[in-house]
């Protein structure tokens, strides 16, 4: 709201500044003013279509405490198409009484093709994300909100055989997206990838918390050989695969995944106090 102020007040001084004998720089005030109005009403016209919808709720999210971050589900009146490395602002009547003329950028960490919702990973900091975490600490809440986007513009990784991904801390919430997608286009033949390494650095181990929801549905749809050296669950007999998950992380459980030795899936390393687990 304070861009949005200010370059209200920028059009109008630039009118008040530019004579009147000045014609051309009259039309060229003007035009300029027309391309901003424009560009808002373009924004807010976007920000009602995808927020409203007749004889649904309207969007919202749901917000949980997990080990002091926040997992953010927004849940949408109308189905969005959001790819890896993009992102949302979110405008929230509270918690704080400025919150309404607040839009705060977040990365989108997960989404499922067939939902509504998408899902967030937040570390709070001061100001806003600090007040929303003071208002998770007796549980999940949910709270009415406005979301707009999503922007930006990822990478496309189809092309490549092997993908490497690094991540540190919250870091993780931007390859999020990418690991489901590489998974979900190679179950339907889209890209050319065939092995897929992410190695995460913890910072403490309850932010494994934080993903294992969404890396455990990622995990499910990959197929991988029988001969994957892991100590899981095995799956039923005679199934061919074996039953891979990211361990919680309140439990003694090893979070990491080694690659097969004849590539072809999904492998999470991660790295915690200068040691590799697997």
């Amino acid at each position: 709201m304070i861009h949005l102020g200010g370059s209200t007040s920028i059009c109008i001084l630039l009118w008040l500044h530019v004579p009147k004998a000045s014609k051309l720089g009259r039309v060229q005030v003007i035009v300029g003013t027309c391309m901003w109005a424009a560009t808002y009403t373009h924004r807010f016209a976007l920000l009602v279509y995808r927020n409203f919808s007749m004889g649904k709720p309207r969007t919202s999210i749901l917000v949980e405490n997990i080990h002091n971050s926040l997992q953010v589900k927004v849940r949408l009146p109308r189905p969005w198409e959001i790819k890896p490395g993009q992102y949302v602002y979110i405008t929230m009547l509270r918690p704080g009484f400025f919150s309404i003329l607040q839009r705060h950028p977040f990365m989108v960490a997960g989404s499922e093709a067939q939902d509504h919702d998408f899902q967030l990973r937040i570390q709070p900091r001061a100001g806003f994300t600090n007040r929303l975490l003071a208002r998770t600490l007796g549980g999940a809440r949910e709270f009415s909100a406005f979301v707009e986007g999503p922007y930006g513009h990822g990478i496309d990784l189809q092309e490549f055989g092997t993908v490497v991904l690094f991540a540190s801390g919250i870091g993780i919430a931007g390859h999020l997206a990418y690991v489901q997608k590489l998974v979900l286009d190679y179950r339907q033949s889209k890209t050319k990838i065939r092995d897929l390494l992410l190695v995460w650095h913890v910072d403490n181990k309850y932010q494994l918390d934080l993903v294992w929801e969404i890396m455990n549905s990622v995990l499910r749809r990959d197929d991988l050989p029988a001969a994957a050296m892991r100590q899981d669950a095995p799956a039923p007999y005679g199934s061919g695969k074996i039953d891979r998950y990211i361990g919680s992380g309140s439990t003694s459980e090893n979070p990491g995944i080694r690659p097969a030795p004849h590539g072809q899936n999904l492998s999470v390393v991660t790295r915690r106090f200068g040691f590799i687990k697997d």
